[in-house]
């Protein structure tokens, strides 16, 4: 890999201090002032987004389906959590099945060179990357045409510093939420569109060996839950629960993608990631409300997106119930406990406890909360 001295790109933000290295990919990486990076931590950073060697020998493993985590030089702290690792997201991707919104299954652990191919053809119909949300009295389900596999476009990496560094900016204390490290895009005519070159992101993250919440579920669900036990839930969803409660609350955002893979449980706290969807919550009323239901709808679907994909998407006996009694502990730790277990919630489990209707649980949060 080797520096070169001039800027290729105009930057995409004001105020950033720029890189340029080259090896496989040409990448002009910005830091804001907001990086608290050293000087090794971008070098590494250049390395990976090149692919001066393939980004997985560069890391300490792979996270989600586009991204690496390395272990920083030296770790920083942010309200209390040690932060000791670097997440760079959008440099290639591994292959694998997408069988849900929240479920993945990768059947490599090495990574391929980003592409402009397009992802959303691979998914299409099973809800994954579709964010639902309400604007006035209207329902939104956002679902993008067009995502180049592993990276972002220009557009999408401008909304997740946006967005991400304006909750940062209200610096909440539950949940935690990252800072911009760095962004960047690859200087090469294959990977771009007519909007721009495509790119990457970097946020801190807890240490290398710190999973998200989704990969301990998983395991949990495979050995310790079967319909007819009681059901078990980690602490890391009740601690979101209350996180998602103070975020809606006190901070006056939504998240509207709080599945467990945007969740790291660290030493009792909650750190989120993946801010790209948020929107601000215009006090009282419906758009609030909805948005809010949706909050509190999505982790429900990621434990029984695990539950179906454990059982091969097959509708057993008893699933109804079960996502009856996940939903009403869920509520109860929204709600600090302010849902019965005797809840009336007809209607709101459907698709034998795959799904939940938005409308219903809606109208129990405004009669318990």
């Amino acid at each position: 890999m080797r520096y070169i001295p001039e800027t290729a790109l105009e930057p995409l933000f004001p105020n950033v201090d720029i890189r340029v290295a080259e090896a496989r990919y040409k990448v002009q990486l910005e830091l804001p002032g907001t990086s608290t990076l050293r000087p090794s931590d971008i070098e590494r950073i250049c390395a990976i987004a090149t692919w001066d060697q393939d980004p997985g020998e560069l890391s300490d493993r792979p996270e989600g389906g586009r991204g690496v985590v390395f272990d920083r030089e030296e770790p920083i702290e942010k309200h209390g959590l040690s932060l000791g690792g670097v997440l760079v997201s959008g440099i290639g991707y591994r292959t694998g099945e997408v069988g849900s919104r929240s479920v993945g299954r990768f059947t490599s652990e090495g990574m391929q060179p980003p592409s402009s191919g397009n992802f959303m053809d691979s998914i299409r119909d099973n809800g994954v990357m579709c964010t639902t949300y309400a604007v006035g009295r209207r329902i939104v389900n956002d679902v993008p045409s067009y995502s180049p596999l592993g990276t972002y476009t220009t557009a999408r990496v401008k909304n997740k510093v946006k967005k991400t560094q304006a909750i940062n900016a209200r610096n909440p204390i539950d949940p935690v939420v990252p800072h911009i490290e760095a962004y960047g895009r690859f200087i090469d005519d294959d990977l771009a569109d007519e909007d721009g070159h495509f790119g990457f992101v970097v946020i801190p993250v807890p240490h290398s060996e710190q999973a998200r919440l989704g990969r301990d579920m998983e395991v949990h669900l495979t050995t310790g839950l079967s319909v007819g036990n009681d059901v078990w839930i980690d602490p890391g969803i009740t601690r979101l629960m209350h996180s998602l409660r103070h975020l809606h609350e006190e901070v006056g955002y939504a998240h509207l993608q709080a599945h467990l893979s945007n969740l790291y449980p660290v030493d009792g706290r909650t750190y989120m990631v993946d801010w790209s969807t948020s929107r601000r919550l215009p006090g009282n009323g419906f758009e609030s409300d909805y948005n809010k239901a949706v909050d509190v709808g999505v982790p429900y679907m990621s434990m029984t997106d695990l539950l179906w994909s454990i059982n091969n998407g097959e509708l057993r006996p008893g699933f109804n119930q079960l996502g009856n009694e996940i939903m009403i502990m869920l509520l109860n730790a929204y709600t600090d406990g302010n849902i019965p277990t005797n809840a009336r919630i007809r209607g709101l489990v459907t698709s034998g406890g795959k799904s939940f209707n938005t409308e219903r649980l809606l109208e129990i949060l405004r009669e318990h909360s």
